[in-house]
């Protein structure tokens, strides 16, 4: 048999080239069925297909009824309302995030109406995008078997306790898309890239799309002696990531500055949170740190008290440990590995700082994925025991993965026919507050909710006042008074809620409702009282 020239062997196909082996890539070009049975086995696809069904059947009770989660999206889906209604947003009311979220709900209420499934789908949308985004950011760091765990934690431990579609999570949907563009390859195109989507993040909120700015820059600074970049590039550099974060602001903020004034938006936007914000009593300072700890204790949910316990133990710990390692030159060996530990340490350290000033136990839980994956990585790097911690750990998200959408679709639920569908309630007080008012309003009507905002996209409500709640402190000025007591005239709104905690000012001398509490007590007769709120009707 005559021997092949190297030109005629390099042409023919070898046993290996030939095999029907799945992995192989010929054959799967040759073999639909290999093909799709390759694709069946992608951990991508199943981990995505568990993640829409626990998101689904945790925001929705079979076969489609949405279940209200409450929380801040109320404030954010009114906003929404009252733009879909005419009215701009800063000039009319009061709102002290950019302008993003409401533009988000905006697009969804002018495409179906004001329709309460908008922010239910709106969480599975975020959560499969987060889930699936956090795992192909632990695949460049930890081995295949372990790449799922931190996304699995994420999900059920995290987000599934903060159903709540405000800013935080679209503005951190940006960020870790712009970490994982930078976290293998900082080229000129992918910087520019990261800048615009930490700009789109800062739209959604700006705390949070100023921080990742702020740690890539600090992270190609480090970078520059490492990679041995001149100090030209290194400017060329900064001045793309600062050009890409800017031009989305201009495009998303810029057309509201000049709706309501530069002042005014400045006033929203940047003198009120750094002069006012940290006056509300709820958690808006430093005193929110483990607020939550022994009503979580005595709740005897163990998953939701282990989940307390972890975050607060590794935020801002584990970056801390990391960055200690890297200082003592600890992965010089694999240097790419020390790289994407050294990015995701500084930009899990300047997240923290962006809620550091008001550390309750959710904002820690919004910011907490770089410290999750670092986590799992430290255990996996442990040893032996740190291993079969974390095996522990997966089977435990395992179980929570499936018995808390079954928990949730066994609850004893409550119905109601609101202006935006059917709608399911699992908290009664909340379903009996809503009721109640639902038989005593129509919608469009004027109402107000003194320091609830949720009653208003729900019931399809009008919020007379610029402002979607007031509190008995700083945090709602005097002008604020002044125009919600001014609006109720002119409105002639029939019906009030006014809250018990209205009336105990924990600093007397920064409380500004008294003039309201005339107004209302002078113009309105106690017409129900509930546990903790009472309802005015008008007298005349």
């Amino acid at each position: 048999m005559p021997r092949l020239t190297f030109a005629e062997r390099s042409e023919t196909p070898t046993r290996a080239a030939t095999s029907t082996s799945p992995l192989n890539p010929i054959a799967l070009q040759r073999s639909p069925f290999l093909a799709h049975s390759a694709s069946l086995r992608s951990p991508t696809l199943w981990l995505a297909i568990a993640s829409s069904a626990f998101l689904f059947f945790s925001l929705f009770l079979f076969p489609n009824l949405p279940i209200w989660t409450g929380g801040d999206q109320a404030i954010f889906l009114e906003d929404a309302k009252r733009m879909f209604h005419g009215e701009a947003l800063y000039r009319d009311f009061f709102q002290m995030t950019f302008p993003a979220t409401q533009l988000y709900f905006l697009s969804l209420f002018k495409l179906f109406g004001l329709r309460t499934w908008i922010p239910n789908l709106t969480l599975a949308f975020l959560g499969l995008a987060l889930t699936l985004l956090l795992y192909r950011l632990s695949q460049r760091i930890l081995p295949p078997r372990f790449a799922a765990l931190p996304s699995l934690l994420w999900l059920t431990l995290i987000f599934h306790e903060k159903f709540d579609a405000t800013h935080h999570w679209f503005s951190l949907l940006c960020v870790l898309s712009a970490l994982l563009l930078l976290i293998d390859n900082q080229s000129p195109r992918r910087i520019f890239a990261a800048g615009t989507l930490c700009g789109f993040s800062a739209c959604f909120s700006q705390s949070h799309g100023f921080a990742a700015l702020l740690a890539f820059a600090l992270f190609l600074f480090l970078e520059k002696n490492t990679l041995s970049v001149s100090s030209l590039s290194l400017a060329k550099n900064l001045a793309l990531l600062l050009v890409g974060f800017s031009w989305p602001l201009a495009l998303v903020v810029g057309p509201f500055v000049l709706q309501a004034g530069w002042s005014r938006f400045a006033y929203c936007t940047f003198t009120f949170v750094f002069k006012y914000y940290h006056a509300f009593q709820v958690g808006n300072d430093w005193r929110g740190y483990m607020i939550e700890l022994v009503p979580l204790a005595r709740s005897l949910q163990v998953w939701k008290f282990g989940a307390f316990l972890l975050i607060h133990a590794i935020v801002p710990l584990i970056y801390i440990l990391i960055l200690v390692r890297n200082a003592r030159g600890t992965f010089r060996i694999d240097p790419a590995l020390g790289t994407s530990l050294l990015l995701l340490c500084l930009l899990g350290l300047f997240l923290f700082f962006s809620v550091a000033a008001t550390p309750t136990w959710s904002r820690l839980y919004y910011v907490s994925f770089p410290a999750i994956v670092l986590f799992v990585w430290w255990l996996n790097a442990a040893g032996k025991l740190g291993r079969r911690t974390l095996i522990a750990l997966y089977s435990a998200t395992l179980l929570l993965l499936i018995g808390l959408p079954i928990a949730t679709q066994l609850r004893p639920r409550h119905i109601l026919d609101l202006p935006g569908g059917r709608t399911a309630f699992l908290n009664t007080e909340h379903f009996a507050r809503y009721r109640w008012v639902a038989e005593h309003t129509h919608p469009r009507d004027y109402f107000f909710g003194g320091f609830y905002p949720d009653f208003y996209f729900l019931l399809g409500l009008n919020n007379p006042a610029p402002v979607p709640f007031v509190t008995p402190d700083d945090y709602t000025r005097p002008q604020d008074v002044a125009d919600a007591m001014a609006a109720l005239e002119l409105h002639h709104v029939q019906l009030v809620v006014w809250q018990s905690a209205l009336d105990l000012p924990p600093i007397p001398a920064t409380d500004h409702l008294a003039p309201l509490r005339a107004y209302i007590h002078l113009h309105y007769r106690l017409l129900h009282r509930f546990s903790d709120y009472e309802a005015w009707v008008r007298i005349d």
